[in-house]
């Protein structure tokens, strides 16, 4: 618990800090754009996140561990499974903390465009580019909740997850800029190269 407790005052520190620069740099260098809000406000977020699993340790660690001795057995000793544990509610919470934080993050920019009067199909670039990262997060969480641990295959799964949501913005771009059907010979190209890593991950 102290070592939980170490780390949470650690990120308070470092969030006060750092947004404290960032709202001085911002009023001072360039006040006609307000832009220190959302680091304030995503980051916070995460602050939250972080509390809250403190708060509720006990639990969620407990939670931890019988899901890793439920899925090892009795082949590791209390140690590793120790050590499973945390690596598995690190990738848990924060994927947990990285969805809360994009979800919060395409509103506050819906919001800011919509006070601008800006083109709203812009939050699809947004929404879809950041989705990419939370896909491939989302796919290291998979890789440790499975245990994977050859190469091949647990970089399979994040190609999976990188194509799938790339695929998906390649896709919006072509239908908000119409015209030649580009996306289709790019997702065909990428898709041989990943249908080529997945076999080589399973047959090898």
């Amino acid at each position: 618990m102290r070592k939980i407790l170490k780390g949470l005052v650690l990120h308070v520190v470092i969030y006060a800090s750092m947004n404290s620069w960032m709202m001085y740099f911002n009023l001072n260098q360039s006040p006609n754009v307000i832009w220190f809000y959302y680091p304030l406000i995503l980051w916070g977020i995460a602050i939250v996140i972080h509390t809250f699993v403190y708060l509720k340790w006990c639990t969620v660690k407990n939670d931890a561990l019988t899901l890793v001795t439920n899925q090892f057995g009795n082949t590791f000793d209390k140690y590793y499974l120790d050590s499973k544990a945390n690596r598995y509610l690190f990738w848990k919470w924060s994927l947990l903390t990285h969805i809360a934080i994009w979800i919060c993050g395409i509103v506050m920019i819906g919001i800011n465009l919509t006070i601008m009067r800006e083109d709203i199909s812009l939050l699809t670039y947004s929404a879809l580019g950041w989705l990419i990262g939370v896909s491939i997060h989302g796919g290291c969480f998979i890789v440790v909740f499975k245990n994977v641990q050859r190469f091949l295959s647990w970089t399979a799964i994040l190609h999976i997850c990188a194509f799938i949501s790339s695929s998906i913005l390649m896709i919006a771009i072509n239908i908000l800029n119409p015209g030649f059907p580009w996306s289709a010979i790019a997702i065909f190209g990428w898709g041989i190269g990943l249908g080529l890593h997945v076999i080589l991950a399973k047959f090898t």
